[in-house]
């Protein structure tokens, strides 16, 4: 994918196994040939695809390079999740803020915590699975981080795996909603196949009005995006 000077999506191919990130200018020819001749910034997010040309999009920016010697990909450095040419910082780490920003947030899109989020995903059996899939291969796997960080429940591992490194996000199409979760587990037990006003209002529905609590307002997660070197 190509962005401009500004941060602005200038280029994109969804099908393309290149998932780096260049920077061009206004002589860039729309070519993937061209791209040859621009500086690679970043990465692409595993299974994001909102991107518009001309709006700015996520991806991970390497705040400096990822160089490759004998050992292999050797990170130095860090990389931070970018909204066009600005770092993302703000971000739920934890159940409690999660909550607070269901009542406080406005509904705003928020990012998953690098921390405590992050150190919960790598300790699930599923994401030690993703780590023994081969190199270049890209997907998603099912996850479940209740036990570890109850907002998040099920949501979907994307992936990306290159020779020496991985790429993983966290979150993709999943955000904080319906948290009235008795009512739903009622409603899946009891009224799914039963005719009952209850039907609807018990309801999954996302960020729709079912299932949320009084002044409490739904939100999308920014994913977590991270690197890691891979051990194989």
């Amino acid at each position: 994918m190509a962005i401009d000077e500004e941060g602005n999506v200038a280029g994109f191919d969804l099908e393309s196994p290149d998932h780096h990130i260049y920077q061009v200018d206004d002589n860039w020819d729309g070519t993937y040939d061209g791209l040859s001749n621009y500086e690679q910034i970043g990465w692409q997010i595993p299974g994001w695809k909102d991107y518009t040309i001309g709006q700015p999009c996520y991806y991970l920016g390497a705040v400096t390079n990822v160089s490759y010697s004998i050992d292999g990909y050797t990170v130095r450095g860090s990389q931070a999740l970018m909204y066009g040419k600005k770092t993302v910082t703000k971000m739920i780490d934890s159940n409690f803020q999660a909550v607070l920003h269901y009542y406080f947030g406005d509904g705003k899109p928020i990012m998953l915590g690098n921390m405590s989020t992050k150190n919960a995903l790598l300790r699930t059996e599923e994401f030690e699975t993703v780590l023994q899939m081969k190199a270049n291969s890209q997907g998603n796997y099912s996850i479940d981080m209740t036990d570890y960080m109850f907002h998040i429940g099920n949501t979907q591992l994307f992936y990306y795996r290159e020779n020496g490194y991985s790429i993983f996000s966290l979150g993709i199409n999943d955000g904080f909603w319906d948290p009235r979760f008795i009512r739903e587990w009622c409603y899946n037990h009891f009224y799914r196949n039963k005719s009952s006003n209850r039907r609807n209002s018990w309801a999954t529905d996302g960020k729709g009005p079912n299932l949320e609590f009084k002044r409490g307002v739904p939100y999308d997660y920014i994913p977590l995006v991270f690197m890691q070197t891979n051990n194989k």
